[in-house]
């Protein structure tokens, strides 16, 4: 007979844990409600369990009992039950416990109490009309504990620099608040856009931004361009490779006429030099990115990605807001010539394949459903030069 299933000691503990770690008990103690007293049913041994483990039943009961004597403990209802073999014996059916303080002593819980409800004083005396902020503390009681925590201090100072300083139009590097650096800022922003939310003034926000710094504004570092020009005769810049911020690139509109994109780095330092063309190095959806230069819609534009699902995805990506964009090097007659190079790919993609040609997306489609072999991936650095070279010139044949 397996007796574990008796309510052990442990077995109280965790039910109280439970309500824990659903931010009940913290939520009571910011604003009491009818949790305790809190009833919990035990598990009893049955009338032939009784008879059969007397001895056992009674240690239980005890070890019960025993517990319950010690300061800030539950008490125990008990029942009388005749059993028909032992007689009338009283048996506890239920534990109360009986208040929040009994609670968090049983379970060890104390200090994390108290720190959330000093946090939470202090943020409510801080904005005490605020009752988003309130609404929130109720709703997220672990997020003061573990994301606010001993650092409320300052993250409160951050947020009163804020409210004073809207707008500020700096880098987070210069922002002069006292005990503040910018690794604690960086390594708390999903704690301190939360916040900022519910305690800065709207016009002090653009919450339709993607990055915490725009939201906020502040500056940040921009995302760059990587790009070659692979025309020789192109005067219009002294280097033949640049990494310039996004913005400059979006108003540059260069006198070139062909867009080569590729996702592997030594490919597009290798590519080969061709008259009035450029290459930009993708980095994967880096070139989703690329959607907001106006001037690219005017260029021939050509992508070339691994021939495996990733790659397909990327391209069916570009070509939703580049309807122009042509791949090379991606066909299934090249994918069965190198099979003695294929690899495994790490995760296979599922996606829209309306922006494909017929041709790409039945290559995409057999490669998602493993026609050629499980995960199947032709990585682009590996199919031989040559061969690219050959697709490029076919590129910019093309009338």
């Amino acid at each position: 007979m397996d007796l574990k299933k008796w309510t052990k000691i442990n077995d109280i503990k965790a039910k109280i844990e439970s309500k824990w770690n659903k931010g009940e008990i913290l939520r009571n103690s910011l604003e009491e409600n009818n949790l305790f007293p809190l009833k919990i049913a035990l598990k009893v041994p049955t009338s032939q369990e009784f008879s059969l483990y007397f001895m056992e039943s009674l240690e239980w009961i005890q070890s019960l009992k025993r517990e319950a004597k010690k300061k800030n403990s539950y008490e125990l209802l008990e029942k009388e039950i005749n059993f028909r073999i032992v007689g009338k014996n009283k048996i506890p059916t239920h534990v109360i416990i009986p208040t929040k303080e009994v609670a968090l002593h049983l379970i060890q819980k104390e200090a994390e109490e108290k720190l959330f409800l000093m946090i939470a004083d202090e943020f409510i005396n801080i904005w005490p009309q605020n009752e988003d902020l309130r609404n929130w503390i109720y709703k997220y009681p672990f997020k003061i504990i573990n994301h606010v925590g001993k650092n409320f201090s300052k993250l409160i100072a951050i947020i009163r620099w804020f409210e004073k300083n809207p707008r500020p139009n700096l880098y987070i590097r210069q922002l002069d608040i006292p005990e503040i650096d910018t690794k604690f800022m960086e390594s708390h922003k999903p704690i301190l856009e939360e916040l900022f939310k519910i305690l800065l003034p709207e016009e002090s926000m653009d919450l339709s931004k993607k990055e915490f710094e725009d939201k906020f504004y502040l500056k940040r570092r921009e995302t760059t361009v990587r790009f070659r020009i692979l025309d020789e005769t192109y005067q219009e810049q002294k280097f033949k490779e640049l990494s310039i911020p996004f913005t400059e690139f979006k108003q540059w509109n260069p006198k070139i006429e062909n867009i080569f994109f590729t996702e592997n780095e030594v490919n597009f330092l290798a590519f080969p030099n061709y008259k009035n063309s450029i290459v930009i190095f993708g980095r994967g959806y880096g070139i989703t990115l690329l959607r907001e230069v106006e001037w690219l819609s005017r260029k021939k534009l050509y992508y070339w990605g691994d021939l495996d699902t990733h790659g397909f995805n990327i391209l069916s990506t570009a070509r939703a807001f580049f309807p122009h964009l042509k791949s090379f090097a991606m066909t299934e007659e090249i994918l069965l010539g190198y099979k003695e190079l294929w690899v495994e790919e790490e995760r296979q993609w599922s996606f829209d394949i309306k922006y494909l040609t017929k041709e790409e997306s039945d290559l995409a489609i057999k490669l998602q459903n493993n026609f050629f072999g499980k995960k199947i991936r032709l990585e682009q650095e590996r199919i031989p030069f040559h061969v690219i070279k050959k697709h490029i010139e076919k590129c910019l044949h093309e009338i």
